[in-house]
């Protein structure tokens, strides 16, 4: 199970409770929901569901789920990325 793993810029961790406000944001995305569909994520306690039920769920279960991207320069979440075999899934932020 992948914990944290680091890049010259930038960190992949596992979600936690504390991303929710994150997450809200990212799934709300106007892009997100045109190519993901809309999650039904409005509030924080929403959030803090769909990171438990998802990828803390999945962690457990299989070993692996989405993870954070986090820029190592600021700490500033700025996507998410899947570790699930075979390939990886990124959703970026469209305000970048």
């Amino acid at each position: 199970m992948m914990s944290r793993l680091e890049t010259k810029r930038l960190i992949l961790r596992q979600f936690t409770i504390n991303d929710a406000a994150f997450i809200r944001q990212l799934v709300n995305d106007p892009a997100s929901i045109q190519h993901n569909g809309d999650r039904g994520v409005r509030s924080l306690a929403d959030a803090r569901e769909y990171l438990s039920k998802g990828p803390q769920a999945s962690y457990a279960r299989n070993g692996f789920g989405f993870n954070l991207v986090e820029l190592k320069s600021t700490g500033e979440p700025s996507s998410e990325i899947s570790g699930q075999p075979p390939r990886l899934t990124k959703r970026w932020r469209s305000s970048r």
